[in-house]
């Protein structure tokens, strides 16, 4: 028998269907050119850092390690709105508010303890997360809050420094502190692990950040005859001072110092007498990143503030595009950065596996050395 046809109806369904099919088909890949056109959502990011004034490398070093973040990492979305907050916790809650009034997705910053301290209650009331380069204070170790860091808690610094000075052989240590959350915070810390390791401290004395004259505290620890002072403050300019007093009074115990102060500037103001002084501080960051900011040494918080825009950057591109979400897509951030291995804990901490640079000012110049 010959082979039946479709029949004009069976033609016409057919066709019909592959008509259905390609419009179908025609949608679908209109749809997709049409969003592929589409511009990437745009997120600004706000810098809140010290621009002005005696710590405003810290704050220029991190623009420049969060610029050269965003051009490694294609992040053409990204635009950053600056605030200029000094390190000082009388301007840092209001400089917050003025970012989260601007629409931020995130803030980078503070530098200083005590203005992230400061700016912390804004933070958890917008629900903006603040992602730290430097603010090391224990008291910012809160579990589930909006505060983040890359770098650990001083009580981690603090112990690596008593350890330090107390390897030296050295036994009779003074503490000489700026009154502010960073400065107070890691010289109790050191205290309490020098004395259990046997160490004494003789004696303990405090002054106003920024203070032009540190001359009656710096007698009173002569007095007690120590054999290392361990002093630390955020402030350049004072930390001039504390080292020309000593030199001025004679002195010749063995200076430590920590990260706050760790500026090429210190050395000039402290017109010579710098030399020998012992420094701890964060990640000098990696060689490539070094090189990439075209640096001859390591400035300010430049690869911690690389990393902070990191973490942030891919936070956003995991998914978390609103602040609310940002604050919870960070705990799961997992990589390798410029300063140190970044992964957060409940706290918005960095691991306590962390290692700190040391340095001696030697000629004028802070040089590495193994401890």
């Amino acid at each position: 028998m010959p082979k039946k046809g479709l029949g004009k109806k069976g033609l016409w369904l057919g066709i019909g269907g592959l008509v259905v099919v390609l419009g179908i088909g025609g949608y679908f890949v209109y749809t997709m050119l049409q969003k592929s056109s589409e511009p990437a959502k745009t997120y600004t990011i706000g810098l809140m850092l010290p621009f002005t004034k005696d710590s405003s490398l810290w704050g220029l070093a991190g623009e420049r390690g969060v610029e050269l973040a965003k051009t490694e990492l294609g992040a053409d979305n990204i635009t950053f709105i600056k605030e200029d907050t000094q390190c000082d916790e009388t301007l840092s809650p209001a400089g917050f508010d003025k970012l989260a009034a601007r629409g931020v997705i995130a803030v980078i910053g503070e530098t200083c303890s005590g203005a992230s301290l400061a700016a912390l209650p804004e933070a958890n009331k917008h629900k903006i997360v603040m992602v730290s380069p430097s603010s090391s204070s224990p008291q910012l170790s809160i579990a589930n809050d909006y505060f983040f860091r890359v770098v650990p808690p001083d009580t981690v610094q603090g112990k690596f420094a008593a350890d330090l000075v107390y390897g030296k052989g050295l036994r009779k240590v003074a503490l000489l502190h700026s009154d502010e959350a960073y400065g107070a915070d890691i010289s109790s810390v050191f205290s309490e692990n020098f004395t259990k390791l046997g160490g004494t401290i003789v004696s303990t004395q405090s002054f106003v950040r920024d203070s032009v004259d540190v001359s009656q505290q710096l007698a009173a620890i002569k007095a007690a005859q120590p054999d290392a002072i361990y002093w630390t403050t955020n402030s350049i300019s004072a930390g001039g001072t504390i080292l020309k007093q000593i030199k001025d009074l004679g002195i010749t115990a063995q200076l430590f110092t920590a990260d706050g102060v760790y500026d090429k500037t210190l050395i000039s103001n402290a017109e010579g007498s710098a030399e020998g002084l012992t420094l701890t501080a964060f990640s000098t960051g990696t060689p490539a990143f070094n090189k990439a900011l075209h640096a001859s040494y390591a400035i300010g918080d430049a690869a911690e503030a690389y990393d902070a825009f990191k973490a942030i950057y891919l936070a956003i591109q995991a998914g978390a595009t609103t602040p609310e979400a940002l604050q919870k897509a960070l705990s799961s951030v997992d990589f390798t950065g410029a300063s140190t291995h970044i992964k957060f804990d409940k706290n918005g901490d960095v691991s306590d596996s962390y290692s700190y640079a040391v340095l001696q000012v030697k000629d004028q110049q802070f040089v590495p050395v193994t401890n």
